[in-house]
């Protein structure tokens, strides 16, 4: 009963656009995949690629991939400053990354470096406050991604002129391993 909703493109971020190999483009767009109904739960997204030509002529649309949300989806938080933090996931699978943010009016963290979009994707950006009882003061800034491919990515955060923070993200293809291949 997986439904995708014409018009119901959903990204808090703009339409990735990439290079096609032969001076095209393609232009990636993220559907949000509901269960029956406009209304109903979320249970996933799809990414399609809109490719056009080096004249600008669309040359066709194909689904690139898909990925499952979870309700128990995992979500990282920073463990320091000064290493990178280890996440794990499968291809298909959603991560969260949540950073602490002191003041909820404003966003106070970007993405501080290019990551490799073959293996995760970003979905969605942004903010709640912390589950209770952690302890934590304020509120989070959660940066939702989609694990795409197999493989190792760093994902790095930067809040102003402070030094970054880095989240080594490996991603295990359907066997449960992570590719070894470079690329």
């Amino acid at each position: 009963d997986l439904s995708l909703w014409p018009g119901d493109r959903y990204s808090t971020e703009i339409p990735d656009v990439e290079m096609g190999t032969k001076g095209g483009v393609h232009i990636i767009v993220n559907y949000r995949l509901r269960e029956r109904c406009h209304s109903c739960a979320v249970l996933g997204h799809a990414w399609y690629s809109f490719e056009f030509d080096a004249k600008g002529i669309f040359a066709g649309a194909r689904l690139m991939a898909i990925s499952i949300t979870r309700d128990k989806a995992t979500v990282v938080r920073p463990a320091s400053k000064a290493a990178p933090t280890s996440a794990a996931t499968s291809v298909g699978e959603e991560l969260t990354i949540a950073l602490p943010v002191k003041d909820a009016a404003a966003s106070e963290w970007i993405l501080a470096k290019a990551f490799d979009t073959a293996k995760v994707r970003l979905i969605e950006h942004s903010h709640v406050a912390p589950p209770t009882g952690n302890g934590a003061a304020g509120t989070e800034e959660l940066w939702k991604f989609a694990a795409l491919g197999a493989g190792t990515t760093e994902i790095a955060f930067q809040k102003g002129a402070e030094k970054p923070i880095t989240f080594k993200v490996v991603v295990r293809g359907a066997g449960g391993h992570a590719s070894t291949k470079k690329q």
